[in-house]
């Protein structure tokens, strides 16, 4: 099994517009090469095993009998004594890829950045970037903010192959457009006021429920990509709603013979913006199978519903000591 590591490329180029200001760009390609979970291997012994003579061992492997760390999309040797017929016997399986059911983990990241300075002069500064940028693959990371796992490691990103079934596409960090200025002004000598502004476009929503054919990923409850008994795309039910912010400060400096005193004051979402920051991505509550035969999943009345906020307007007064 190799460690986990990825591979970053950035090429920028930085010059200068006047004595004054200063402007640059960059780009970063960043792509996750390989990575370590958690995945169960249950489905892949049953096949093993029937195909070489053993029989049905699904009352031994349930599905949810042994889980593996592994490099995704990698063959493996499992070692087992639980076999029928061989009296306790260790025999080895080789399984494929290809058997295990599981793609190459995936996580690729592109921006390019923007970047215009102006320089403090002792009266005033200015800083303002764009940037543009990319995320998308398979796997979002050693956790997961679609679904608030955060037993890193360990998510059920790759626990059943049929979690993965659309599993590729834009990811949960993946916000296209942001905007920061921040600046600061000296009204008279020791007292400076600041103002950071940022704006960011929103992250890919998801629809989760439950697997409408894979047995042992339906048993994981609402974890799978599908929508209306459907298997969708991950990150193509919209986005959350674009956010911006607005930060002002203002700091008073006063010299004493032993010691620099600065008095702050910080007041953090001046506006009182309140948008919706993450919504209920849970599409289904339950789900089963009719009478009939066919799919019958219950429609969650909270999904889409917000189940964050922006952090409400707040004021901060601090005192700091230099000596």
């Amino acid at each position: 099994m190799d460690s986990m590591y990825s591979d970053e490329f950035i090429a920028g180029y930085q010059f200068q517009l006047t004595d004054e200001w200063s402007m640059a760009i960059q780009g970063t390609y960043r792509e996750l090469a390989t990575t370590i979970e958690d995945v169960a291997i249950d489905a892949a012994v049953i096949d093993w095993a029937e195909e070489n003579g053993y029989g049905d061992v699904s009352d031994i492997w349930t599905g949810f009998h042994q889980y593996v760390l592994t490099n995704p999309g990698s063959d493996m040797v499992i070692g087992t004594t639980e076999l029928p017929g061989t009296d306790g016997e260790l025999v080895y399986m080789d399984l494929s890829a290809e058997q295990l059911g599981y793609p190459e983990s995936v996580r690729k990241y592109a921006a390019v950045d923007f970047t215009w300075e102006r320089a403090w002069d002792g009266v005033w500064m200015l800083n303002a970037a764009y940037t543009w940028s990319h995320s998308w693959g398979n796997n979002e990371g050693a956790v997961r903010s679609d679904n608030d796992q955060t037993d890193a490691g360990l998510t059920t990103n790759f626990d059943q192959p049929g979690l993965l079934d659309g599993a590729y596409g834009n990811l949960p960090n993946d916000r296209r457009h942001a905007v920061k200025i921040t600046g600061a002004y000296q009204v008279f000598e020791n007292f400076t006021l600041g103002a950071n502004f940022r704006w960011t476009s929103g992250r890919p929503l998801n629809s989760f429920g439950f697997h409408p054919t894979d047995v042992f990923a339906s048993l994981y409850q609402a974890e799978s990509f599908v929508k209306d008994g459907e298997l969708v795309t991950r990150g193509s039910q919209g986005t959350t709603p674009n956010t911006w912010n607005l930060d002002l400060s203002a700091k008073y400096l006063i010299e004493l013979e032993q010691a620099d005193v600065a008095l702050r004051a910080d007041i953090f979402n001046v506006f009182n913006n309140d948008e919706a920051t993450q919504l209920n991505e849970v599409n289904e509550r339950f789900a089963g199978y009719s009478d009939a035969g066919g799919y019958a999943g219950e429609y969650n009345p909270s999904y889409g519903l917000p189940t964050s906020f922006q952090t409400p307007r707040y004021v901060r007064f601090s005192v700091e000591v230099n000596f």
